[in-house]
């Protein structure tokens, strides 16, 4: 129940940007024939039906996939991918601070709610089937004791409004007490309606609405979309009306108005649905001009291509490019990797956990030259979280095959990470001071530069003496400020930073020391990663 109604609610969000844009198509397209938007709902129709889209790099729809299984079900930090910054990093805080999970925590709290929330849509869903099933059966029950006009044309005495009944064989129920005159009028609206299938279009669209009742945007789309049928199904009867005959017809409208206030699910009714505006559409109405008619059907392909594709990895590429995860705890018996556009993961085919410092290959990253957003979470054999390393929004941009992201011992790193270490010498300076690096009784000179890796933040940190070169390394770190200072006797490396945007800033003051010809970056035994 909580897969099914994550997968709606995912489907549901990117529809609502399709409905978004309608909406402003529809204020650009006022001149275009009203069939024009209802072929925009019907776009909407199959973002909403099908799960399954082609990616295009042409894509407007932010995301794919806003809320992912790996986030609910696995990810020790929760949080969306909009596909908006804007939007991640005011929510993100929002939803990490609510429903990060505790340590130790056997279940996600995202399960938990997504399991009530899947109840809680299932319950709705049944509620609006009631409804329609009600809705029905009480229409007829109020044209029981109707009689036959002719063909498919009945007659009732309990009918006010003139409406369709029926999906397979449809019947037209007019009122009893009709004048002569309208019911020409009448039959052609309702003759109309049955020529465009309306009486199929309007019942599939509160069967969308039924499935996805909690978006208050598919409210709005279902409502616009039943007064956009009966506009176009108007303007298909008067196009070849005289200015007298589109008269007859807006007073056969005013005639056969009903105030409803209820969606009711399978009647058309003939002057049930916005009659002012439509009397106005009525009156006014003249032939689109050509170029109307081309802007309005360009636009609609333009829709197409633009909304009813799915974004792809714009920075996925065939380069070559391959990720690695190094393990820094034990007990991993699989990883998952969540992407904005796909998940993956695995685990050994034997069964057997992961050693500590064992590289793993992350297929799902390949040729993947942006990170930003991604996740790579540690599970024991119960599905635990052991640990998640995250790569912040804006901290994986452009990155190059030396790219390397570093947590609390984890190391995600592509295939070359040697290369980080080149062009050094055109690196630009941070801060540099001299002291005793390796305590023999000579004081070196100790820069550090900015590293070569781009889209997170490296730094290198080379030792000369008498301009000879003895040590240098690159740590990848969180960006911040780095400083060298005095503290209790020897020279520190100071750093500052903060891990999200809206985190607490955190200082810590890494000990120097030099092992095996390696610099050694250390507080209380936790060290800064370097690549060489």
């Amino acid at each position: 129940m909580d897969a099914v109604f994550l997968k709606l609610l995912n489907m549901s969000i990117t529809a609502s940007w399709l409905i978004l844009a309608v909406l402003i198509l529809r204020l650009l397209l006022k001149k275009a024939p009203k069939w024009v938007l209802c072929v925009l709902w019907a776009m909407i129709a199959i973002r909403l039906i099908y799960p399954f889209s082609i990616e295009s790099t042409l894509s407007l729809v932010p995301s794919a996939e806003t809320i992912s299984v790996e986030t609910t079900w696995f990810s020790p930090i929760p949080d969306i991918n909009s596909g908006i910054p804007v939007i991640n990093n005011t929510v993100n805080p929002i939803i990490r601070g609510a429903f990060k999970p505790e340590s130790g925590a056997s279940v996600n709290p995202l399960q938990i709610y997504l399991y009530v929330a899947g109840i809680i849509w299932a319950s709705g869903v049944l509620a609006m089937m009631c409804y329609a099933m009600l809705s029905y059966v009480r229409l007829k029950k109020r044209v029981s004791e109707a009689t036959q006009l002719r063909d498919n044309i009945w007659l009732c005495d309990e009918v006010k409004s003139p409406f369709i009944l029926g999906i397979v064989r449809p019947r037209v129920y007019l009122s009893s007490s009709i004048d002569e005159a309208q019911m020409k009028h009448v039959i052609s609206h309702e003759t109309a309606h049955l020529r465009r299938k309306d009486h199929w279009w309007k019942p599939l669209g509160f069967a969308l609405l039924t499935v996805y009742w909690f978006n208050p945007l598919v409210w709005v789309a279902y409502i616009l979309l039943c007064r956009d049928i009966e506009l176009a199904c108007d303007e298909k009867v008067i196009r070849a009306y005289s200015k007298d005959g589109k008269r007859a017809y807006s007073e056969a409208l005013l005639s056969c108005s009903e105030s409803r206030k209820m969606i009711v699910a399978c009647p058309l009714a003939f002057g049930e649905i916005g009659v002012k505006e439509r009397v106005k559409s009525v009156l006014n109405y003249k032939k689109p001009a050509f170029w109307i008619i081309f802007i309005a059907v360009a636009a609609c392909i333009a829709f197409a291509v633009f909304f009813l594709t799915n974004p792809t990895p714009h920075s996925k590429e065939d380069n070559g490019l391959k990720y690695y995860l190094t393990i820094a705890a034990d007990n991993v018996a699989s990883i998952q990797v969540s992407t904005p556009y796909k998940s993956g993961g695995g685990q050994h085919a034997d069964g057997s956990l992961y050693e500590k410092g064992e590289k793993v290959y992350l297929e799902s990253l390949d040729g993947l030259t942006d990170l930003s957003g991604v996740t790579v979470t540690a599970l024991d054999k119960k599905g635990n979280v052991i640990y998640a390393l995250s790569v912040p929004e804006g901290a994986g941009g452009a990155m190059n095959s030396a790219f390397a992201f570093a947590s609390h011992g984890w190391l995600l790193a592509s295939t070359d990470p040697e290369e980080a270490t080149s062009n050094i010498n055109n690196a630009m300076v941070i801060t540099s001071a001299e002291f005793d690096i390796d305590n023999d009784g000579t004081k070196e000179s100790c820069m550090l530069s900015y590293g070569p890796t781009s889209g997170v933040f490296s730094f290198v940190f080379s030792v000369t003496h008498d301009g000879v070169e003895k040590y240098r390394n690159t740590f990848i770190t969180h960006h911040g400020n780095l400083e060298f200072l005095e503290k209790d006797g020897s020279t520190v490396l100071r750093h500052t930073y903060q891990e999200f945007a809206n985190s607490a800033e955190e200082t810590h003051d890494y000990d120097i020391s030099v092992n095996e010809g390696h610099i050694i970056l250390s507080e209380n035994g936790d060290r800064i990663p370097y690549l060489g």
